[in-house]
C-alpha cells in the first residue's frame, strides 16, 4: 500500500465541507464581530475563559514593544483585532499565560481560543498585571512599564527607562490601574486630572474581536494557519496533539509519542515518524489514512485507539528485528 504524505496535503474549502457533513454539521457560521473592554478581557483570562491553545508559538515580544503597544491603547489608537474561537471543546492549552497560573475553564462553559494576536494579548495582560516573564533563560519584569507624566501627549508616554526620573514623573502602569487613592498622594495636585484621564482612557478602552463560533477544530486550525501566513503551517500531528488532549484521561498525545518513540530507539527504530503513527489509528478506525479522515477522528476513538496501534507497530518492529536477524544469520 502507499502512504500518503498527510502533512503536505492542505485541506480545501471541499475537503473542510466534506468533513462538516460527515459530523451533520450544516453550514459554518461567518465570524462575528465583537466589541472586547477592558475590564472584561482581563476577568475572562482570569477565570480561564480566554485560552492559548498549545500550537501557538511562544511568547517573543519584548517589554519595549509591549510599551509601544500600550502607548497605542493610550493615544487610543486601534491596534488590530483579537480571532477568537468560542467551542465547548476541550483543548491541550498553556495554561499559565504570562507566567500567571489561571484555572481551568468551568465545566460546560465554552472557551475562548486565541487563534490571532496572542502576542499582543499576553503583554497586555503581562503588562497590566505586572508579571515576570521568563524567556531565553531571562526573566522580564513587565512591572517595570510606566507612564510619563511629564510627556508632551505626542511623545512616548508609555516608557521602560526611567533612570534618572523623580518618581513624581513616572508611574507604574499597574499602579495606575489598581494602585488607589494612597498611592496617588505621592504625586502633586496638579497631575490628578491626568492621572485620572489616562487610567480612565485604559479601561474604557474597547478591543476588538472576530468571534468563530462552535467551528470543528481542522477549520480553527486552518484559519490560524492562513492568519499566520509567516510562520509554518500546522501539522497534522500539532492540530491532534491539541484535539486529543484529555486531562481526566491523562492522554496527551505529544507525551505519548515520546514514549513510543524512546522505546523504538532503543532497539533502533527511533525514526518512525508521528504521521506513521496518527496513520496507523487512521487505518484501524476507518480503514483509510488521508488527512482528511485523520483529522475527522472524534477524541474518545483515537484515545481507545492508541494503544492498539502501539501495540500493532511494536510487533511489527519484532517481527522486522527477528526477521532481519534470521535472514542475516543465514546469509553467514
Amino acid at each position: 500500500m502507499i502512504v500518503p504524505d498527510i502533512d503536505n496535503q492542505g485541506l480545501t474549502l471541499s475537503e473542510n465541507a466534506t468533513i462538516n457533513a460527515e459530523r451533520g454539521i450544516l453550514k459554518m457560521k461567518q465570524p462575528e464581530n465583537v466589541n472586547i473592554k477592558f475590564t472584561d478581557l482581563i476577568s475572562q483570562i482570569e477565570n480561564g475563559d480566554i485560552k492559548i491553545p498549545q500550537f501557538q508559538r511562544e511568547f517573543v515580544w519584548s517589554k519595549q514593544k509591549s510599551a509601544d503597544l500600550l502607548d497605542s491603547i493610550l493615544k487610543g489608537y486601534p491596534i488590530g483585532s483579537f480571532t477568537l474561537w468560542q467551542t465547548t471543546e476541550r483543548l491541550r492549552t498553556i495554561r499559565n499565560i504570562g507566567g500567571d497560573d489561571l484555572p481551568q475553564t468551568r465545566e460546560g462553559h465554552p472557551i475562548e481560543y486565541v487563534l490571532d494576536g496572542q502576542q499582543r494579548m499576553t503583554s497586555l495582560y503581562a503588562s497590566f498585571k505586572g508579571l515576570k516573564i521568563k524567556k531565553n533563560n531571562k526573566v522580564e519584569d513587565f512591572e517595570n512599564i510606566y507612564i510619563d507624566l511629564m510627556e508632551e501627549e505626542n511623545g512616548p508616554l508609555v516608557i521602560t527607562d526611567v533612570e534618572g526620573r523623580n518618581e513624581e514623573e513616572v508611574i507604574k502602569l499597574k499602579d495606575l490601574l489598581y494602585g488607589g487613592r494612597k498611592l496617588m498622594r505621592i504625586y502633586p495636585e496638579a497631575l490628578d486630572s491626568k492621572l485620572e484621564e489616562y487610567k480612565n482612557r485604559f479601561i474604557t478602552y474597547t478591543f476588538s474581536g472576530i468571534s468563530m463560533k462552535n467551528v470543528p477544530i481542522d477549520v480553527a486550525t486552518e484559519v490560524f494557519s492562513r492568519l499566520n501566513v509567516g510562520g509554518q503551517p500546522l501539522s497534522t500531528f500539532e492540530i491532534m496533539v491539541a484535539k486529543t488532549y484529555d486531562e481526566d484521561q491523562s492522554f496527551d498525545l505529544s507525551v505519548k509519542y515520546d514514549e513510543f518513540i524512546s522505546k523504538a530507539e532503543e532497539v533502533g527504530y527511533g525514526t518512525i515518524t508521528a504521521s506513521t503513527l496518527l496513520q496507523l489509528v487512521a487505518i484501524i478506525i476507518k480503514k483509510e489514512c488521508t488527512r482528511k479522515h485523520i483529522l475527522s477522528l472524534k477524541r474518545d476513538e483515537f484515545i481507545g485507539k492508541w494503544e492498539e496501534a502501539v501495540d500493532a507497530m511494536e510487533r511489527a518492529i519484532d517481527y522486522f528485528k527477528s526477521y532481519y536477524t534470521s535472514f542475516e544469520a543465514a546469509s553467514v
